[in-house]
């Protein structure tokens, strides 16, 4: 389920015409003219992910924290560390949202 979401963001997301992305890096031989005009095309870039973000209701970085939660629920912290690449824990616990039902439960069994 989550990856059939992931296939409609990505066929919507970049089915939209994007500004170029390449070439508007700051370089030691720009003009102050140059470098402007490279920082007005980065912020309409951002302009513009920032409306198809709010105009699909939700950010590509919450599929991330969505998939991580759902590994983390199916098979521990471990999985979800292992599947995302971190080698600190605590980095995968940021990501992945602890299941608190499952918590409570276990409180309940255990006394």
């Amino acid at each position: 389920m989550l990856l059939d979401g992931l296939w409609r963001y990505a066929h919507v997301y970049y089915s939209k015409p994007v500004l170029p992305s390449r070439g508007d890096q700051p370089q030691p031989t720009d003009t102050p003219e140059a470098l402007e005009a490279k920082k007005k095309r980065r912020d309409e870039r951002s302009r513009l992910r920032s409306e198809r973000h709010r105009a699909n209701g939700w950010h590509p970085h919450q599929a991330r924290h969505r998939g991580a939660t759902d590994l983390r629920k199916a098979g521990g912290v471990e999985v979800a560390q292992i599947q995302l690449g971190h080698a600190n824990r605590r980095t995968t616990e940021i990501y992945a949202e602890a299941d608190l039902t499952k918590a409570n439960q276990i409180i309940e069994q255990t006394g």
